[in-house]
């Protein structure tokens, strides 16, 4: 048979356990516990658990109260504590010659950085700049090409129409004079290049 709790052991367990619930939360304010999370509320922080760190729930929400004549005050202690944990931490300064070492060391840096961007960036338009001169003349050489091959082109078909129409003058000379000897007629003359 289990030995029932004394009402003075529940009210020494229960200050214990506030005690507790205050020290852990002042540990943490000083930055211990950095895994351990700790309820910010007095709800919330009656019913936490954390075997590690000795607490255990609270089953009586009567007795853990600001108001309550024998814990109140010992309540209200923890709770102060549970206001600073659910503030944001304060930022920690750092005395103003070495923001601005290292702020001169980060500035510089980027400068540097800065600048090798930039010389890379010249170095690129550099290069786009010439590989575009490199397509327009590549490009008007094309065209120039294109044009002298129809300029050609032209010739060599006004000079083919010239033996045509030499050939069929040669063709017709020949044929005068056959005619005036009464030999046979030429009607092709063959160069030796043309099969038509």
């Amino acid at each position: 048979m289990k030995k029932k709790k004394s009402n003075q052991d529940k009210i020494d367990w229960l200050e214990e356990q506030i005690v507790r619930r205050i020290a852990v939360a002042q540990e943490k304010l000083a930055g211990k516990h950095e895994g351990v999370n700790v309820p910010t509320s007095l709800r919330q922080n009656r019913t936490w658990e954390n075997e590690e760190l000795g607490i255990e729930q609270i089953g009586s929400a009567g007795s853990f109260t600001t108001t309550h004549k024998t814990h109140g005050k010992a309540v209200k202690k923890l709770n102060d504590e549970l206001i600073k944990l659910s503030q944001p931490a304060k930022k920690k300064y750092k005395p103003l010659s070495e923001t601005v070492v290292e702020l001169t060391i980060k500035n510089e840096a980027l400068n540097d950085k800065l600048t090798k961007t930039a010389n890379q960036f010249v170095a690129w338009q550099t290069e786009v700049d010439e590989l575009r001169d490199m397509f327009q003349i590549a490009e008007s050489s094309e065209q120039g090409l294109i044009e002298s091959k129809r300029e050609l082109q032209k010739e060599l078909d006004e000079k083919d129409q010239i033996i045509k129409n030499l050939r069929l003058e040669l063709i017709a000379e020949r044929n005068k004079r056959n005619d005036s000897s009464h030999d046979s007629k030429i009607t092709k003359v063959d160069f030796g290049g043309d099969k038509s």
